[in-house]
């Protein structure tokens, strides 16, 4: 029985410890931990589309829609008319940072017609078009998922 006891700790132990994926979509990459699987991307407009079923949480990566190929700055000012347009519960107003040396912002809301799921949101300036990367999942608001974004948003490498 102790034995069976150690071997259980072990592997738990080690679960904890698994090595990161590394995923590349547009002109970026990052890592995760975690049982994300790609999925399909169908009509989402997203290069890239992961799904963690466990934990109910998936990551979009896609090129930023035609026409914003702007600065994050000029994209955080016009946060209050985007989220009023799209019928989005803002959770503050956007917050600037430098991510893989380039300028990036990150809002969180919920889409008021559907509000069964929280989205984090990133729009960063990559080399040639920008990107969004999401991370979606259900409501309410959870801190250990702004952490999983932080945890990923660290390993962002932009080329």
């Amino acid at each position: 029985m102790q034995r069976i006891l150690v071997t259980v700790i072990t592997l738990l132990l080690l679960s904890q410890f698994a090595p990161a994926e590394t995923w590349k979509a547009g002109r970026l990459s990052f890592s995760t931990n975690g049982d994300f699987q790609k999925k399909p991307v169908g009509s989402t407009g997203a290069e890239l589309n992961l799904f963690d079923a466990k934990a109910n949480t998936q990551i979009l990566v896609a090129p930023a829609p035609n026409g914003t190929n702007i600065p994050a700055k000029k994209v955080k000012e016009a946060w209050p008319v985007l989220y009023r347009q799209n019928n989005w519960e803002a959770f503050g107003q956007g917050v600037l940072f430098k991510l893989a040396g380039r300028e990036a912002v990150l809002f969180e809301f919920t889409d008021k017609n559907d509000p069964t799921f929280q989205t984090i949101y990133v729009y960063l300036e990559t080399p040639g078009k920008p990107h969004t990367i999401l991370l979606n999942y259900p409501s309410p608001r959870d801190p250990a998922k702004f952490q999983l974004m932080k945890k990923l948003l660290s390993t962002v490498r932009t080329y």
